[in-house]
């Protein structure tokens, strides 16, 4: 399940960033010395043109934030806010702790801190969520304002994503290999036909992973053009046969 991330936007630093590095995107070519050749790859994977929205926290006082950096994952939402507002967000496609990239990128704070503890976004968009609003949805007081990196708790996270319908088309979350062999071997295919608000098969997202990973484009297995993911859908050319 995807997790919510809040993250505070309201000082110098962070409105700078926001706009050197999410508005305009990081070219690769300019991470390619800082990274290893594995993640140089996996990122022009999931950013086949190149441009690789970026942000990163500092370690924080007591690796704080170091701590809750390390619970995010792919597919998690990312929230940014100033002025008493959530005003964008983006769906979280990788992390790597490194110091040395996000020097590059941003340099050092007031307090000698670089932002190493770095993650990269896509299907940034912008929205327009009073605080307030947010408070309601997840039980907060009503006085209370995104100060610091946060990571939600799932319960919160749900709260927030089912309120607004919110779900990436690209950074798809698994079931994994087991959950779908033990659906294959225990229903009919009448049972993989799953209630929503459409019709969806309950393998699709095992399938979609396994075919797409994370990219953002790939080409269709019939018309060989390539398309968004989003307008892709992984199915069985052959009608599924159980084999018992």
């Amino acid at each position: 399940m995807s997790k919510v991330i809040l993250q505070p936007t309201g000082n110098k630093d962070a409105r700078k960033h926001y706009i050197d590095t999410l508005v305009r995107p990081v070219d690769i070519l300019k991470m390619k010395p800082f990274i290893t050749s594995d993640e140089y790859k996996y990122l022009s994977n999931l950013y086949p043109n190149g441009l690789v929205p970026t942000w990163g926290v500092t370690a924080g006082k007591n690796n704080v934030n170091a701590n809750k950096w390390s619970k995010i994952h792919a597919a998690d939402l990312a929230f940014f806010s100033a002025n008493s507002k959530l005003y964008s967000y983006g769906f979280i496609t990788f992390k790597l702790h490194n110091k040395n990239l996000a020097q590059h990128l941003w340099g050092n704070n007031s307090e000698e801190q670089t932002w190493e503890y770095i993650y990269f976004l896509d299907e940034i968009r912008e929205h327009d969520i009073p605080i307030s609003k947010f408070n309601e949805i997840v039980g907060y007081s009503e006085n209370y304002k995104v100060q610091g990196f946060a990571v939600l708790d799932e319960e919160k996270s749900n709260a927030v994503l089912s309120y607004f319908d919110l779900e990436s088309e690209t950074a798809i979350q698994p079931i994994s290999e087991e959950d779908y062999k033990n659906i294959i071997e225990h229903f009919n295919l009448e049972d993989l036909d799953i209630k929503g608000k459409t019709k969806s098969r309950a393998e699709q997202g095992f399938l979609r992973k396994s075919l797409f990973g994370n990219k953002t484009t790939a080409k269709c297995g019939i018309g060989g053009k390539k398309y968004p993911i989003s307008f892709l859908v992984a199915a069985h050319i052959k009608k599924k046969i159980l084999l018992f």
